[in-house]
C-alpha cells in the first residue's frame, strides 16, 4: 500500500500535470496486471501479494524529485535519518553518466539543488546512492 509521502508525491505531481497515478490511488489495480508480460490479469487474487520498493528497504530515507518534467534545473528533496554522504547519477538512454553531484546530508529535511540544463531534451534516470543502498528514478527533461 502507498505511504503518507506516496500519496502526497501524487497530489503534488496531479497538482503539476494535472493527471494522477491509479496505482497510488487505487493500490488494487497492481493485482490486475503480469509485469512479466505486461498483459491484464482477468481475475486476480485480490489483495494480492505486491512488494514495492520501499517495503523492503531498512532506512525511512525518503526522496522526491520536483519539478518533474523539467528543463534540466530541479530540486530532490531528501529526508534521512542521519547524516551521510549522497552520491547523484544522471543517467541519459544508453546508460552514459551524463552528470554527477556529491552531497552531504543532515539527519532530516535536506534539498538539493540540481541544474543540468545543459542536456539535451528527453528521458534520463536519477541514481541516488547513500549507505542505505541506492535508488533510481526517472527524470524528464523539457
Amino acid at each position: 500500500m502507498p505511504d503518507n509521502f506516496e500519496i502526497a508525491r501524487n497530489d503534488y505531481v496531479d497538482s503539476l500535470q494535472g493527471n494522477r497515478n491509479p496505482f497510488i490511488d487505487s493500490a488494487q489495480y497492481v493485482c490486475y496486471i503480469d509485469f512479466s508480460t505486461m498483459t491484464k490479469i482477468t481475475n486476480p487474487n485480490v489483495p494480492c501479494n505486491t512488494v514495492g520498493i520501499f517495503d523492503n528497504k531498512k532506512s525511512n530515507d525518503q526522496f522526491l524529485i520536483a519539478p518533474n518534467p523539467n528543463t534540466g534545473s530541479f530540486k530532490i528533496f531528501f529526508t534521512t535519518s542521519k547524516n551521510q554522504t549522497l552520491n547523484l547519477n544522471v543517467y541519459d538512454l544508453f546508460g552514459r553518466i551524463v552528470a554527477t553531484k556529491q552531497v552531504n546530508l543532515t539527519n532530516g529535511n535536506n534539498t538539493i539543488d540540481m541544474n543540468i540544463e545543459g542536456l539535451s531534451k528527453g528521458i534520463y534516470s536519477i541514481e541516488m546512492v547513500n549507505d542505505n543502498g541506492r535508488a533510481t528514478e526517472k527524470l524528464v527533461i523539457d
